[in-house]
């Protein structure tokens, strides 16, 4: 489960959690694949002064754990979602506290800014991450000290064939997405 955090931040947070599993949907293609999302977590992400809200969308189930666990399985597709309100004099990104539009915003940034990025892992659990190169999340319902962000998406990835997805995303918080955003996981990750 790499990926590319939208802010450098460093802080670990640790809970067991097992159950965990929230709604979402992705619609259209990607590397001309279509794929069901079953399993959608989110968190808020802190330290060094900054923080970010974080969903992630899976096609397998009991991802929090999974991540706690420090595993993953093979043809497992991710779909990442990154959301900030940047500071524009420090380049400081904070958690959404309340609804509202975040644009996609490679590199700096000022006001809201968002990140997706799409990861389709293959049987050695490895595969391509592809960013967003234009688009628009969208937040409707905002609670950064529960770790909890519901909106949806409108983005074209910027791979090859620039292809348009939407999705929606209801979450259940996961403390456990946090520690992976922060780098906080330790040892090697294990395929499954």
């Amino acid at each position: 489960m790499r990926k590319r955090p939208l802010a450098a931040l460093g802080l670990a947070l640790w809970c067991a959690c097992t159950g965990l599993q929230g709604n979402g949907s992705l619609v259209g293609t990607i590397d001309g694949a279509s794929f069901p999302i079953v399993d959608v977590l989110s968190a808020t992400a802190s330290g060094n002064g900054a923080s970010v809200g974080i969903i992630a969308m899976s096609t397998k189930r009991d991802l929090c754990s999974r991540i706690a666990e420090n595993t993953v399985d093979s043809n497992e597709h991710f779909v990442f979602i990154e959301v900030a309100d940047v500071d524009p004099a420090t380049q400081t990104g904070i958690a959404p506290t309340s609804t509202g539009l975040y644009p996609i915003a490679p590199g700096s940034a000022a006001g809201p800014a968002a990140n997706v990025s799409v990861i389709i892992d293959g049987s050695d659990c490895t595969g391509p991450q592809e960013e967003a190169a234009t688009g628009l999340v969208t937040i409707s319902y905002a609670n950064a000290s529960g770790g909890v962000y519901n909106g949806s998406f409108d983005v074209v990835m910027g791979g090859s064939g620039d292809e348009h997805v939407t999705g929606t995303f209801s979450p259940e918080n996961c403390p456990e997405l946090a520690v992976l955003e922060t780098g906080g996981l330790t040892g090697s990750q294990t395929c499954q």
